[in-house]
């Protein structure tokens, strides 16, 4: 290139800049980064991200988070560029989402997941729902937001400060080449602390994120015939069964002490010592219909969507559908007042329960004032529960009872407890306190159950066991949210069973999961040679033998993970990146031994995985049970 054309070259660059680049480094601009800035420095302090390292990927990727958030304002100054009370009203929501989206990832934690909003807004719109997101946010964090938009509302009336110059050359074209660039930045894998821009990458990659396409599933591979074993000690007629599944019951509070020296579970601590206690036992998930699905369908959950609402062609015959055919009387009993809520009374219908209902349908007006959170506590439900079931009793007595019972007392942010019910801590301080005062009534109210059991005669014979819906973190790994991560106390939640004295106390220490309790209970009812699709085996037979436990983490990148004891594999769906822990040697999870080696164990619990991707399409293709069969 000749010199004399070095200038000509950059005027026309100047020139092109100016004709294309959609860049209004205005008053929006500067407000976005003063944000970014913020919260960049917030995750910093708070969480230990280190933005703010001298290093090369460091000042890169902020540079690139603040690229990102301006990018999205100046895509919406283009395209409202005539219409002023819409680029107003778009300026201002950007500016609440921003905030709110930055503030959910420092109060939790973790970033708003698109797959979690999804999950919980895609058939209707319930508080419960909504509690699961707003509910994390101080009442101060939206008094202060009112605050500061009404002041920008009113500074604007007199500076037009959120809206750019009148008038862009090439609008259009600009806009479509501005969406053109921010869509480019939404698929691109790089990490960005802008969580606006994530959340809406969260949407772009949520279509593509389960790689089953290769994955052919002929005829029914579940299907086969369940055997009970021999040797139980069961009596001449079919014992009553009771499933209670407590809220967001972790395992790591049993036999635990608060400083005073307070057990925190003391009747469950008192009844393992008389039953038989699963030691490391499984949640398949982290989602209320999740574990109640792998409950009753012994099948490994769904990887993204809720079970009850995205496969509502689903063809299967589940745990209650069998024990209906064998005689039992079968009931279904939330604590939680809506019943359509992740369309828990269709699916529970589908199951074959008989008899479903919410306990609110039972309140009283004396009930009225243990009713807080979700639903009445745990003593007063389980009271509702009883007085059903002597119904069901009264009705047809020469059937027996097969009752799930669900409570809800137990559930997140636990901060519902009453002031004069808080016995543990009270004035507790972080999740973990809060968590044991409410755990600690939830456990109280067990012995309402225990109590109206021992005065019923007809409950004589009953076999009674007691697990959770799923685990939930207390900031064992920095994680109060069960919506991110992988560690055991998102999954491990205590089981317990009791059954007169037929069952002698022991501890179980081969890991079982929850698809393991429908075949249990048909085992200790002596239900044999029935026609099942069940993925999981009786925790009670004699010959019972370690097997893979399947663990799914649907949100945040999607977590999948397999424990066989003692290795615990998990990969991360978004990034590929592979975690490996021996639990026996390092139960706190420090190690990641994927880093190091440990080749052959990879290699096979990498295989392993791909067994929750071919139930996924096994779900999707409708291949548990073949339509209209019936044993």
């Amino acid at each position: 290139m000749q010199l004399n054309t070095i200038p000509d070259t950059v005027r026309r660059c100047r020139q092109y800049a100016r004709e294309w680049l959609p860049l209004d480094f205005g008053f929006m601009n500067g407000l976005t980064t003063a944000l970014m800035a913020y919260f960049l420095f917030m995750f910093q302090r708070r969480y230990g991200i280190r933005p703010f390292d001298l290093s090369f990927a460091s000042a890169f990727f902020i540079c690139y988070s603040v690229f990102t958030a301006n990018a999205a304002v100046q895509l919406i100054a283009l395209a409202t560029h005539r219409l002023k009370p819409l680029r107003l009203a778009l300026n201002l929501l950007f500016i609440a989402l921003f905030v709110l989206i930055h503030s959910y990832h420092l109060i939790t934690h973790i970033p708003l997941d698109y797959g979690l909003i999804i999950d919980n807004f895609t058939i209707g719109f319930y508080k419960e729902s909504w509690y699961t997101i707003i509910g994390v946010f101080p009442r101060a964090l939206f008094i202060g937001l009112g605050i500061f938009l009404v002041i920008l509302i009113i500074v604007h009336v007199k500076k037009r400060i959120l809206w750019s110059p009148p008038e862009y050359r090439r609008p259009q074209a600009k806009t479509a080449a501005a969406a053109a660039v921010y869509a480019l930045l939404l698929v691109l894998p790089l990490r960005t602390y802008d969580e606006f821009t994530g959340l809406l990458r969260g949407m772009v990659r949520y279509p593509f994120q389960d790689p089953m396409s290769h994955i052919e599933i002929k005829g029914y591979p579940y299907l086969k015939t369940f055997t009970a074993a021999p040797g139980l000690r069961r009596g001449s007629a079919r014992p009553n069964i009771i499933l209670v599944m407590v809220e967001s019951y972790n395992a790591n509070v049993i036999m635990k002490r608060a400083p005073d020296g307070k057990e925190i579970t003391p009747v469950f601590n008192a009844l393992a010592r008389r039953g038989v206690y699963v030691e490391r036992f499984y949640g398949n998930s982290m989602q209320t219909c999740k574990g109640q699905a792998a409950t009753l369908l012994s099948v490994i959950p769904s990887i993204r969507g809720k079970i009850f609402t995205s496969f509502p062609a689903l063809s299967f015959r589940a745990l209650p559908a069998i024990l209906d055919d064998a005689g039992y009387e079968t009931l279904f009993l939330q604590a939680a007042d809506k019943l359509s809520f992740d369309n828990t009374d269709g699916f529970m219908k589908r199951a074959g329960f008989r008899n479903i209902h919410s306990a609110f349908e039972y309140l009283t007006d004396a009930d009225k004032g243990q009713v807080w959170g979700w639903g009445p506590e745990d003593g007063l439900f389980y009271r509702i529960c009883l007085r059903r079931m002597d119904e069901l009793h009264k009705k047809n007595g020469s059937r027996p009872i097969f009752a799930t019972l669900a409570t809800t007392s137990n559930h997140m942010w636990f901060d519902h407890v009453p002031k004069e019910k808080c016995l543990m801590y009270p004035d507790p301080g972080d999740i973990a306190e809060r968590y044991a005062n409410s755990i600690h009534l939830s456990d109280a109210g067990l012995t309402e159950l225990l109590k109206g059991i021992a005065e019923r005669p007809y409950l004589s014979d009953t076999i009674l066991i007691i697990t959770g819906d799923h685990s939930f973190p207390l900031d064992e790994h920095g994680i109060s949210h069960n919506e991110i991560g992988f560690y055991e106390e998102l999954f491990r939640t205590p089981l317990l069973i009791l059954w007169n004295n037929r069952l002698p106390p022991r501890i179980i220490t081969t890991p079982c999961s929850q698809v393991d309790i429908a075949p249990t209970i048909l085992d200790m009812a002596g239900i044999t040679g029935v026609k099942t699709h069940f993925q999981g085996r009786s925790m009670v037979s004699p010959d019972l033998t370690p097997k893979p436990v399947y663990l799914i983490q649907p949100y945040n990148g999607q977590y999948l993970g397999v424990v066989e004891y003692p290795y615990k594999y998990v990969r991360h769906g978004e990034t590929g990146k592979e975690y490996l822990f021996n639990l026996k040697e390092d139960p706190r999870e420090k190690r990641n031994l994927a880093v190091s080696g440990n080749r052959k164990e990879l290699a096979s619990l990498r295989k392993m995985i791909q067994d929750i991707y071919v139930n996924q399409k096994t779900l999707t293709s409708n291949r548990l049970w073949p339509s209209g069969e019936r044993q």
